[in-house]
């Protein structure tokens, strides 16, 4: 006779409710993962931006400051130099002057809007750089302030960060 109070394993209906209740929690715990890897991504790529703008903009930097003013400055083709100006405005050159004691050539910060690179002279300074703006801060025209606002917007994956510095030039005479 056999013994019915026995019972030796599961039930099929026991199986697929065990069955469905592990995969509800490890579908949980996919999600929560998936979603910390994407967060730790994004940052990495907010934090490399923002390490190649800035780098880009300290080395700008130290080329106004020495420098005694703008020579040119354009948008695409169009010389912004002279023309008075009313927050940031694009760039695509700027080149500056030096007194003779640090530098007899003028130097070129280019920002090439096809390849997305920034240039001082030949040397390569950042990629992936999406805007380069500037603004007189002293004067209402870059020709005559003495202190500039530059602006950098650098694009990495899916961050983009904006860093803006006031630079003024020490060898500039005031207007």
């Amino acid at each position: 006779m056999k013994n019915r109070g026995h019972n030796d394993g599961f039930t099929v209906i026991e199986l697929i409710v065990a069955m469905a209740i592990a995969s509800i929690i490890a579908s949980a715990i996919y999600l929560f993962l998936m979603t910390n890897i994407k967060c730790f991504g994004t940052g990495t790529s907010i934090t490399d931006a923002g390490l190649k703008a800035e780098y880009a903009l300290e080395e700008i930097s130290k080329k106004i400051i020495a420098s005694d003013g703008i020579t040119e400055a354009l948008n695409g083709i169009t010389s912004i130099k002279a023309i008075p100006l009313s927050g940031l405005t694009q760039v695509t050159k700027i080149t500056f002057s030096y007194p003779s004691k640090v530098s007899s050539s003028p130097e070129n910060i280019t920002h090439d809007t096809t390849h997305h690179e920034l240039k001082i002279g030949t040397r390569h300074i950042a990629s992936n750089v999406a805007t380069v703006k500037i603004s007189p801060v002293t004067s209402n025209t870059l020709a005559q302030s003495d202190t500039i606002l530059l602006s950098l917007t650098i694009e990495n994956d899916d961050a983009s960060i904006t860093i803006k510095k006031q630079i003024k030039m020490r060898n500039k005479e005031a207007m």
